[in-house]
């Protein structure tokens, strides 16, 4: 996902700190009138857990429905970012807490699945239909201005690697990690092709 330790866009950087700058970049160049609020999550799926990577403690998180049949994952944080910068240190910072140990194929192997999501809030003014100034019209509630908010989520997975066991020798604790992580992706390789 772009985990590199140097900051910023360069030839070697990932896919994420290039979605940051072109995303920050685009989120100051807005029309008047119209705010955007960026906010970040981290979390991980470690043995069939939901963990949170940005901040601690906040483990064993749940999956829920919402009423409109929206799925999402309940507890999770939302660090607000304001550059950038901001949205990669959230991003280091996750990735250091991120669950990895060493097999036989791999000394830093991370032994889970991982969601980046970078979380967009617009909220643009709206102008009246007759064209007249917004900051002079009133809407039915009472209030000075109409606005309209627009949520987006863009979600980044990183799968773990797929587990060979004999190539592993993974014991113990390495061996279920790595049965976890096939089993996640038998199921996501399931969804797929329904």
């Amino acid at each position: 996902m772009g985990t590199d330790v140097s900051p910023g866009v360069h030839e070697e950087a990932g896919m994420l700190p290039r979605v940051f700058e072109e995303l920050w970049g685009r989120s100051q160049d807005r029309p008047d009138g119209t705010t955007v609020t960026l906010r970040v999550s981290f979390m991980e799926l470690y043995n069939e857990e939901i963990r949170d990577l940005l901040k601690q403690g906040n483990d064993h998180l749940s999956i829920r429905e919402a009423e409109n049949g929206s799925v999402y994952v309940a507890g999770v944080y939302e660090e607000p970012v304001a550059s950038a910068q901001d949205m990669f240190q959230s991003l280091m910072k996750g990735s250091l807490n991120r669950s990895t140990g060493a097999t036989n194929m791999n000394v830093v192997s991370s032994r889970s699945h991982a969601i980046f999501s970078l979380i967009v809030e617009q909220e643009a003014s709206l102008l009246p239909a007759d064209g007249s100034n917004a900051e002079n019209h009133s809407n039915p509630e009472g209030g000075s201005v109409l606005t309209k908010t627009v949520i987006s989520r863009l979600n980044f997975v990183d799968l773990a690697g797929s587990e060979r066991i004999k190539r592993t020798k993974a014991e113990g604790q390495r061996l279920k990690e790595g049965i976890n992580i096939n089993s996640g992706l038998l199921a996501l390789g399931n969804v797929i092709s329904a």
